[in-house]
């Protein structure tokens, strides 16, 4: 009955005494990862041998919080942007080849981005979160919880902690 409902019974020896029943159960799902070791203890307390597990266990650990950066853009102050820009090299001294073209482009505006809008660390973390029968991710960023700094001394009011 247990192989047909895809499990495992892992006590092969009598745990029970008169008799030699075997009452007591370890079950698992036969394709589980746990693999336990059985034992019986060789003294009897009662008209039970004790039965001890022992699993292979393994932790699952989430994986590490992720730090992603910002830039707050639409803090930028564009008339100096603008200034900026048509005083860089891009503008004032363009390269004729297309690769330079491209990597003096590409300089030239991480530049002016990191002047006008630097990057912020925002530590969040991000989970990744798979609708069913959707092959597209949903990332759910969560804003780590800070707590506030409350006095410790339990005599002050609540009044004069929330004000």
């Amino acid at each position: 009955m247990l192989h047909d409902t895809n499990l495992t019974q892992h006590v092969n020896f009598p745990t029970h005494d008169p008799g030699s029943h075997t009452l007591d159960l370890v079950i698992t799902s036969t394709d589980s990862s746990l693999n336990p070791a059985v034992i019986c203890a060789n003294t009897q307390p009662s008209d039970h041998f004790p039965v001890f597990s022992y699993l292979n266990l393994s932790p699952n650990l989430p994986p590490p919080p992720q730090s992603y950066t910002y830039r707050r853009l639409n803090s930028i102050d564009h008339t100096s942007f603008l200034d900026d820009l048509k005083q860089s090299s891009l503008i004032t001294n363009s390269p004729q080849l297309l690769n330079l073209l491209l990597d003096e482009y590409d300089t030239t505006l991480h530049s002016l981005l990191d002047k006008h809008a630097p990057s912020l660390p925002n530590d969040l973390l991000a989970t990744v979160l798979l609708s069913h029968g959707s092959p597209n991710p949903i990332v759910l960023l969560v804003a780590p919880v800070v707590k506030p700094n409350l006095p410790t001394d339990p005599h002050i009011p609540l009044q004069t902690i929330l004000s």
